[in-house]
């Protein structure tokens, strides 16, 4: 999380910051009440203060009250007010209060800073506006506000929940041409593993890989999430070669793969019908003491299952009904869907039993 307005332009501490015991909010909505009741006028930074310790304390209903006191005590609220007051949204999610507080902000010539911004973008991506995330970040330039690590996370997220992943290549674009950022924000490993996986939840799985080169041409160590990402997109594109290669250069790194990685390696495996290594990563997965998941007993059974290992499925079927992880009604239909493609009539008639036993409905 970056620092909030409050944290960074001074040093004092609030008057709930002194108080231990009751939430920080509670006590300083108390000082604040007793600073009108004396007749005295409550500042612009008193007010501020108490709505920040609301925002921190996510009582997002309290900081409105106070800006609407604010309003009333003829106060002018300033940049910290709205970054306090947006930041409160984001609990929230109240993604109208945002798009509200915005314009306010430009109506009253308040420039938002990256700050600001970043509050009202994470928030309207959270809430699944994404097209306002991305109004905002469009926006900068005009408001001479300069973007940082946090701005292109939060459009890097806005593109990858709302699937546009032709807009997370030119973001990456973006990043790159923007020579005047520092580097750690233009070398963001966490903006490189969103466009990623924008692009893989896309299906675009060519496009995912290709940013792996941009990466390390800057540089840049992928991370565990950045390699589940990249084997995910092989798997979409049948391309399960490139995934054991990843996973290999895993191991390389000293990296523990996590079941995600295990999944997404099995998936890959498996609609490339590579039988035999998905069965070889399922029992390395259990050495490892990674606990399979339905997607990876589900990815072992189809691939034994187009090569016609019937047997081998049966006995993946047994050992999944042994453990935690329970089959769902695809695995028995895949299970059955393949014993009665090959005629055995008899396995297939075992199966619907036991999925009529577990209590599934189909």
């Amino acid at each position: 999380h970056e620092p909030r307005h409050s944290e960074r332009s001074t040093g004092k501490t609030s008057a709930a910051d002194r108080c231990g015991g009751a939430p920080a909010w509670r006590v300083s909505l108390a000082f604040l009440e007793g600073v009108e009741l004396s007749r005295a006028h409550p500042t612009t930074r008193m007010f501020n203060s108490s709505i920040n310790d609301c925002e921190k304390g996510q009582q997002w209903q309290h900081a409105f009250i106070l800006f609407s006191r604010m309003l009333e005590a003829s106060r002018t609220p300033d940049v910290v007010t709205y970054s306090s007051l947006i930041g409160a949204c984001e609990a929230g999610r109240k993604w109208q209060h945002v798009v509200y507080l915005f314009s306010d902000m430009l109506r009253s010539s308040l420039a938002p800073d990256a700050i600001v911004c970043n509050f009202a973008m994470n928030t309207l991506t959270k809430s699944s506006q994404w097209h306002l995330t991305l109004d905002i970040f469009g926006r900068m330039p005009s408001m001479m506000t300069e973007p940082n690590v946090h701005t292109f996370g939060a459009v890097a997220g806005a593109c990858s929940r709302s699937q546009q992943w032709e807009l997370a290549l030119d973001l990456l674009s973006g990043v790159h041409a923007h020579i005047t950022l520092d580097r750690t924000v233009v070398d963001s490993i966490v903006v490189y593993n969103s466009v990623i996986s924008t692009c893989v939840r896309a299906g675009r799985w060519q496009e995912a890989i290709a940013v792996l080169p941009l990466l390390l041409r800057r540089d840049l160590r992928p991370t565990l999430v950045t390699s589940s990402a990249i084997i995910n997109a092989c798997a979409i594109g049948y391309a399960w070669e490139g995934a054991l290669q990843v996973f290999a250069d895993m191991r390389v790194q000293s990296w523990q793969p996590n079941t995600i990685a295990y999944s997404a390696a099995l998936s890959a495996c498996g609609r490339g019908r590579q039988w035999e290594r998905t069965l070889c990563l399922l029992s390395e997965m259990k050495k490892n003491a990674q606990l399979p998941n339905a997607i990876t007993f589900g990815s072992a059974m189809r691939a034994c299952a187009s090569a016609k290992e019937l047997a081998v499925v049966r006995t993946l079927l047994a050992d999944m009904l042994d453990s935690v992880v329970h089959p769902d009604v695809r695995i028995y239909t895949d299970v059955a869907t393949a014993h009665t493609r090959e005629q055995h009539w008899a396995h297939a008639l075992d199966v619907a039993s036991q999925l009529r036993a577990s209590g599934l409905a189909l």
